[in-house]
């Protein structure tokens, strides 16, 4: 560009169309770009990816150096582990490009430590139950019923199930594992 004449004249021979013209398909393409639900989930999707792999990693670094505060989102004896957690870190749906984080449980499918006896069994609401310190006491489920009926699998005895529940309720049906 060169400036012609005392009067402020412009002389470009096109140029400055050629530049706004540019600036013009660039931002285009830019607001199509920022805009576009493909690009916008794309961006959130791998934003979400490394904020899981890093919170995961901490995570797990946290539970292997202070098992007795986060042993109960893994599997039994495996604190750390990163093939035993029984939590998931989630996204769930939003408009744009706002986040929304969230996180699951997974049921456990290990067996219970139990040196007391020989019955093997599952706790698979094991890290919901811990996480939010739900009692999990038989007098205080019962308690809890409004039911003339109540049908189980036993673990206890069954001589002591049946003292406990009859001073609950009135009917009991066992069924046998």
């Amino acid at each position: 560009m060169s400036m012609g004449g005392s009067k402020g004249m412009i002389k470009d021979n096109g140029s400055i169309a050629k530049i706004a013209s540019a600036l013009y398909y660039k931002a285009a393409a830019l607001d199509y770009l920022v805009n576009s639900s493909l690009t916008q989930k794309a961006v959130k999707t791998k934003i979400f990816n490394q904020i899981n792999k890093d919170f995961s990693f901490y995570t797990d670094a946290q539970a292997r150096s202070y098992t007795s505060r986060l042993h109960h989102v893994y599997e039994w004896r495996r604190p750390g582990d990163p093939s035993a957690r029984l939590w998931s870190l989630d996204m769930t749906p939003s408009t744009g490009y706002n986040m929304s984080l969230s996180y699951s449980f997974k049921q456990s499918r290990s067996n219970v430590p139990n040196t007391r006896s020989l019955k093997k069994y599952v706790f698979k609401e094991k890290a919901r139950i811990m996480e939010f310190r739900i009692p999990v006491t038989k007098s205080i489920a019962l308690n809890k019923l409004s039911a003339r009926l109540v049908i189980f699998p036993t673990i206890l005895p069954r001589k002591a199930l049946i003292a406990l529940i009859a001073s609950e309720i009135g009917s009991v049906i066992f069924l046998n594992n």
